[in-house]
């Protein structure tokens, strides 16, 4: 490491920095993010991604499936958009006007699949956040992916659990997690969340962090999903990359600790307001009271 790479345990204060709204703010002001679901049987990890999203504070979540996926959806959701995808235009053109997108969570592994995956990495300007199935297409379409998620100006987020970082990167020892996703992250330019019991944060220049903020009932299908939520909303706002997943890493691990026994990945986006509340209700209160009295 060079004497600019930064490493560090991710804390509360890195949670207190997210963008917290005041009484100018609305619904397009706080930012738009789409997540993209799969087959009608498996939208529940769309679903709980776009919760997360709309939870963190985005303004304008909108979940995009086929048909007969946006049908099973409809039935679920009220205040999430949703909408039937074009098959006439391409997935980019759909979603170019968004800040932020989340792929993968039960997306699919069909060849129309990756194509989607791939184009968006390639073409797609505002925050990427690639994760589950999203993650399996990329490390299936070999140093093609790679290469794309180089090229990118701004880099795309990768939210791979240890099973799906070894597809991506090859095997690892997990006594060298922490060098494992550094060198991953140098190589493929991209920001790496490494979920597990402790999450490692990397990024392209070499940068580290570590969270231990957590509870192992988050090993429960759905977390990640969750995760990759928060930190699609937290991009929508206009957080910078590596502080919305400081950030959405050390709330993940809190909503877990607070829920604790009997978790479902439900609970963590229920709990949400009760951990956002802690976290910065005076200096909200402080912010909205003097916006009021400078506007009278």
């Amino acid at each position: 490491m060079t004497d600019q790479t930064q490493t560090g345990l991710i804390c509360v204060d890195d949670a207190r920095a997210i963008p917290w709204p005041n009484v100018k703010s609305h619904k397009h002001s706080r930012g738009r993010l789409a997540v993209v679901a799969g087959s009608p049987l498996h939208t529940g990890a769309a679903r709980l991604a776009a919760g997360a999203g709309q939870r963190i504070g985005a303004g304008w979540v909108n979940l995009y499936g086929t048909p007969d996926a946006c049908e099973i959806m409809a039935h679920h959701e009220t205040s999430i958009l949703i909408s039937v995808r074009d098959c006439r235009i391409s997935l980019r053109d759909q979603i170019e006007d968004f800040e932020a997108i989340v792929i993968g969570p039960a997306f699919g592994l069909t060849p129309s699949c990756c194509a989607d995956v791939l184009e968006l990495a390639a073409h797609f300007q505002g925050g990427l956040v690639l994760d589950a199935d999203a993650l399996t297409l990329i490390a299936g379409s070999g140093e093609k992916g790679l290469k794309i998620l180089r090229a990118r100006p701004e880099a795309a987020i990768l939210t791979p659990h240890s099973g799906e970082f070894a597809r991506l990167f090859g095997e690892f020892d997990a006594g060298c997690k922490v060098a494992a996703t550094q060198a991953a992250a140098r190589l493929s330019g991209t920001i790496i969340v490494h979920k597990g019991a402790i999450t490692v944060l990397a990024a392209p220049n070499g940068d580290v962090f570590l969270c231990e903020h957590a509870t192992p009932f988050l090993a429960s299908a759905g977390s990640g999903d969750v995760l990759a939520g928060l930190i699609g909303g937290l991009l929508a706002q206009g957080m910078a990359a590596i502080d919305a997943c400081k950030a959405a890493i050390w709330i993940h691990g809190e909503a877990g600790r607070r829920v604790g026994a009997g978790l479902i990945a439900q609970d963590l986006i229920s709990i949400l307001p009760n951990v956002l509340n802690d976290l910065a209700p005076h200096a909200l209160k402080r912010t909205i009271h003097q916006d009021l009295a400078s506007s009278r």
